[in-house]
């Protein structure tokens, strides 16, 4: 309200929500957030998926975006971005069959405004280490993305660093799958 002179905190609760979030802003001018939700009755912060939250209000008050289903995660190493050019919303998320491990990076595609991903990328061999990543975009049609990378990965996690990688939107959408 005071361009950055003075901050404060938002009514998001760390008790329920707000555990690796990522942000983007929305089509309609709300804030979209991915977020790992905390569960006490399932022991708490939940690996295997992601809530979104908006806000209407520039971030003063969250809700719970409750007709859509965010892609399921085993670790939720992901970010969001809303890309207001195309109209095309996008996620990454890493997957595996061990929880906590943090390989199978996907770039998802959403055409419906975040409110699903049907659409597939990915842009680097299921066997290499890619965690905690984020998306800009670098210009039209190009995004660019940084995330932890490792080619080796020994045991839950690995030593790694990091990874720049560029893609195209034309790259993207001529090798999506289905997912």
């Amino acid at each position: 309200d005071d361009d950055g002179i003075s901050w404060r905190e938002s009514t998001i609760t760390k008790d329920k929500w707000g555990h690796e979030p990522s942000i983007t802003w929305h089509f309609d001018g709300s804030i979209l957030m991915d977020v790992r939700p905390f569960s006490k009755s399932e022991g708490g912060w939940r690996g295997d998926v992601r809530v979104r939250l908006r806000s209407f209000d520039d971030g003063e008050t969250w809700h719970e975006w409750k007709d859509v289903v965010p892609p399921k995660s085993n670790n939720n190493a992901g970010s969001i971005y809303a890309d207001h050019t195309t109209g095309l919303v996008f996620q990454t998320l890493t997957e595996h069959d061990i929880p906590g491990r943090r390989e199978m990076f996907r770039f998802l595609v959403s055409t419906d405004g975040g409110k699903s991903f049907p659409y597939m990328y990915k842009p680097f061999p299921d066997s290499r280490y890619v965690g905690y990543s984020q998306i800009i975009k670098y210009d039209e049609g190009v995004y660019m993305v940084s995330a932890e990378y490792s080619t080796n990965v020994n045991g839950k996690y690995s030593q790694q660093g990091s990874r720049v990688i560029f893609l195209t939107l034309n790259e993207v959408l001529n090798n999506v799958t289905y997912s």
